[in-house]
């Protein structure tokens, strides 16, 4: 009897040995389908029932050619070869174990009892989990952190073409850590991660944003006197986030607009309710003396719009007169003429305000971030 149960322990453990050495698991009728009336005369042989989520093709085996197939999942497919069936399952994405059911239907039994046989397939869940949520990134640059500790398979990162300038990575203790480098330009990029089935894309998105404009600016303008160009350095202090800065540097501190969806800025004429601000002055559009006369206004129709230029390496604008259709006029020739000022000037009833150290009236203003 003790000889019986060694032998019986040998030939278990060897079938057990070939089992692992498959991809897929082998099953023989019984484990497929131990209801399956023993009478009809189709019968399994051998079948691969189970599979890895990277998916694969398995075999199961007939003692007859005479039968049909059919199975409703999509992530199966079966085909008939003479009395085998060749299964072929795709990937599966998902952490969860998924079962299909295999109907292999006898066409004529020559007991004369027909019957179907039902093999249940089941595939593994992924092992490798992980969020992968887009990046958007200001001009400044920064970092982004991805937990991998659940991604068992080895894991590997593909950047695009040239993207290997700005997008750097690093893995270690669990963690993905991507960093974009700081730009002067908006630019997109997609960084490819995969491990085993798992393939995720991120998109990379880096753009200007409120943040990336506050700091100093080289002011670049004329003064009107003697038509001297002047480089100053001006500061963008924040004053409500995606909506306004302070700008720092002129005769007295502006409030500038700022719309984030056209990127442009823009200063109003008129006061500016600031505690930096002399009382009774205000900020004028500037004809100057070009035309004989040194008319000015501070209508509150009346402002400097600056869009972002796209084309220079870090942000720049460039300020522009504009109307919100009164018409901005002075009388040329004893004519009223339309004209577009390029200066702007700080203004009181008394005059023009005098600063020993600012200049208060200038022409042709544009503003580069240092």
């Amino acid at each position: 009897m003790k000889k019986i149960i060694n032998i019986a322990s040998i030939i278990l453990s060897l079938i057990a040995l070939i089992g692992l050495s498959t991809s897929c698991k082998k099953s023989n009728e019984s484990e497929i389908n131990p209801f399956n009336p023993a009478e009809i005369d189709l019968q399994i042989v051998s079948a691969d029932v189970e599979y890895q989520a990277i998916g694969g093709v398995g075999t199961i085996k007939m003692n007859s050619s005479d039968f049909t197939i059919s199975c409703e999942e999509s992530w199966l497919t079966a085909k008939k070869v003479g009395d085998k069936i060749e299964v072929t399952v795709t990937p599966n994405e998902s952490p969860e174990l998924r079962t299909a059911l295999l109907l292999i239907k006898e066409l004529d039994g020559k007991s004369g009892v027909s019957g179907t046989q039902r093999v249940s397939i089941s595939q593994f869940g992924t092992r490798n989990i992980m969020d992968a949520s887009p990046i958007f990134m200001a001009l400044v640059g920064g970092k982004v952190s991805y937990d991998i500790s659940q991604v068992v398979d080895p894991i590997t990162v593909t950047l695009p073409d040239g993207a290997d300038q700005w997008i750097k990575y690093t893995i270690h203790d669990g963690i993905l850590e991507i960093e974009v480098l700081p730009s002067g330009k908006d630019r997109k990029g997609t960084i490819n991660v995969s491990a085993g089935v798992m393939k995720l894309a991120i998109p990379v998105t880096q753009q200007l944003q409120y943040a990336d404009l506050i700091g100093d600016y080289n002011a670049h303008y004329w003064l009107e006197i003697d038509w001297t160009e002047r480089n100053k350095t001006w500061t963008l202090s924040p004053l409500v986030e995606n909506e306004s800065f302070i700008l720092s540097g002129f005769g007295l501190d502006l409030i500038v607009n700022y719309d984030p969806a056209t990127r442009t800025m823009t200063i109003p004429c008129g006061t500016h309710d600031l505690k930096t601000n002399p009382s009774g002055y205000f900020l004028a559009a500037w004809v100057g003396f070009e035309f004989g006369s040194g008319s000015l206004w501070g209508h509150g129709d009346f402002y400097f719009e600056a869009p972002l230029n796209t084309d220079s390496d870090t942000p720049q604008f460039h300020f522009v007169f504009k109307t919100k259709g009164k018409k901005y006029t002075i009388k040329i020739d004893g004519k009223e003429t339309e004209v577009f000022p390029k200066g702007m000037i700080i203004w009181s009833n008394d005059g023009q305000l005098k600063l020993a150290d600012k200049d208060t009236q200038l022409f042709d203003l544009t503003l580069t971030k240092k």
